[in-house]
């Protein structure tokens, strides 16, 4: 494989996706209307600004994320599945996950995710398609890939 043969490829991907979502973000500038202008009454200081920030909530889902990712990144490559760090880590994800329920659900006053919004079929099935869409892209990406590197050296 010639040295750019790769780096044209990704840069023919990029050119591909580089229109549409200028296309987008221009629509988007056009059409959203702008909604963020405030009241004189609804101005605040910014004491009041930082109290509305759940933090409890925050540190608890970084918590809950990062034990999540960590015996996926683990698991099998650096220690086996069946390694007591693995089964820790899980336990520790299951139990930060409740815990972000339980703040979120009656501790915030203001909660970074509202979990009544799970319940909404207008937010499930869109977030629900949008999640089964990016893992089909991120599994068969690399596919995609691997073929055009193939057809490229098989010339």
């Amino acid at each position: 494989m010639k040295p750019g043969n790769r780096q044209l490829t990704v840069f023919r991907s990029f050119l591909g996706q580089c229109p549409p979502t200028v296309l987008g973000m221009l629509l988007v500038w056009l059409m959203v209307p702008n909604t963020t202008s405030m009241k004189s009454s609804e101005i605040q200081d910014d004491g009041t600004k930082l109290s509305r920030v759940d933090f409890p909530g925050s540190l608890i889902l970084v918590v809950a994320m990062i034990t999540f990712l960590l015996p996926m990144e683990l698991g099998g490559v650096i220690c086996p599945w069946s390694h007591p760090v693995i089964a820790t880590l899980v336990g520790c994800f299951v139990v930060a996950s409740l815990m972000f329920i339980l703040v979120e659900t009656r501790v915030a006053k203001e909660p970074i995710l509202s979990l009544s919004l799970m319940t909404s079929w207008e937010i499930l099935l869109p977030n629900t398609v949008m999640f089964c869409q990016s893992a089909a892209q991120l599994g068969v990406s690399p596919l995609i890939l691997s073929l055009c590197i193939f057809l490229t050296l098989h010339r």
